[in-house]
């Protein structure tokens, strides 16, 4: 079985007092750790991000975070939660994840499907999102997320610069389980993409270093940047139209409405290659339309056509109407015939104003 079959994206949360740890489960292990676990409707008023190279500290940074927020009672009630990989799991080989593209692509994004079913502008909740985030374009993504949200959002970076090290510890784990492919240790600290304070994705940025004995005082910056007000400049994430939350529309609506557009654009053609002169289809502005039937003894919707049109441009007319849609979704009750009419109003607009403009 595939790991994209084998891994269940749902997440299950251990629940310790008031710290909430998110573990991604393989589908067989659930059977017999249900009971010790409890799903919640998680939710929070920070990400924090944490990236860096395989065994550079990244689990002992997130579980120190979390031992101070508790400690430093961010804010009243608040939980925090930290998203992790599945490899803490016996049953999990690193190798499996990180054989080929698919296998990791598949693994992050259970990574982000966890993140993103968490944030929540309107409660106190902090998740700390403990994986390698090595790609800068998947640790965008997590910022959108918390953008779309407006949740407060920062990257704290793992160095780690040693790889004749981090191999000598890799070896060292006595579960082999645990344990990275050297070969694919390897490529990791040469694919691994450094978070750049100038980044906005990437910002703020906090440096820690296991090998400075000093390193828990970075945190404490990360702590007042948890405890900054909403509303300051260094807390709250602007939002903006592409980072908005779209209004769901089912992926039956949009397939009616390609089908629908498309009886009307095939109707016009056989209209035109029976009746057009030139190949081209003309009515005068102050005629009724062409009554259409979207089918064989179906239902008929009309359309005016106010100049001459072509193939070619009825094509391009209904492709940019079926994008158009996509960003501006129609109600999801409405019928197909009710969208074949919608786009038989659209196309005659269309056709009018490009006939108005050139006279």
């Amino acid at each position: 079985m595939s790991l994209a079959l084998e891994l269940l994206p749902s997440l299950l949360f251990e629940t310790c007092g008031k710290l909430v740890v998110s573990l991604l489960v393989p589908a067989h292990e659930l059977t017999g750790v249900a009971s010790h676990f409890t799903s919640a409707d998680c939710e929070m008023g920070f990400l924090v991000t944490i990236c860096g190279p395989p065994l550079s500290g990244k689990s002992t940074v997130a579980a120190r975070l979390a031992a101070e927020l508790q400690d430093g009672d961010v804010a009243s009630g608040a939980d925090v939660m930290i998203v992790r990989d599945a490899f803490e799991l016996e049953s999990w080989h690193r190798q499996r994840v990180f054989a080929n593209s698919h296998a990791e692509k598949n693994a992050r994004a259970v990574v982000k499907a966890g993140v993103e079913k968490s944030i929540d502008q309107q409660s106190t909740r902090v998740v700390i999102c403990d994986s390698l985030n090595y790609i800068k374009g998947f640790r965008y993504e997590l910022y959108c997320l918390a953008r779309s949200q407006r949740v407060p959002h920062c990257v704290v970076f793992c160095v780690e610069n040693d790889v004749a090290a981090a191999l000598q510890r890799n070896a060292a784990r006595p579960d082999p389980h645990k344990q990275y492919d050297p070969d694919a240790l390897r490529a990791l600290y040469s694919r691994f993409e450094k978070p750049v304070a100038g980044n906005r994705w990437d910002a703020p940025l906090f440096e820690v270093s296991l090998a400075d004995e000093n390193w828990p005082a970075v945190l404490k910056d990360v702590i007042n940047f948890c405890r900054a007000e909403p509303g300051t400049k260094t807390s709250t994430l602007p939002t903006n139209r592409a980072t908005q939350k779209q209004k769901l529309s089912t992926a039956n609506m949009f397939s009616m409405l390609d089908s629908s557009s498309r009886s009307v654009e095939n109707a016009l053609l056989d209209h035109m290659a029976q009746n057009g002169s030139g190949g081209g289809l003309v009515l005068s502005p102050g005629a009724t339309g062409l009554s259409i039937p979207l089918e064989p003894g179906g239902t008929t919707v009309r359309v005016r056509i106010g100049r001459e049109t072509n193939a070619a441009e009825l094509r391009q007319i209904r492709r940019a109407y079926i994008k158009l849609a996509r960003l501006n979704p129609p109600d999801d009750a409405l019928s197909s015939n009710e969208l074949a009419q919608m786009y038989c109003d659209h196309l005659a607009r269309i056709l009018a104003a490009s006939a108005n403009d050139a006279q």
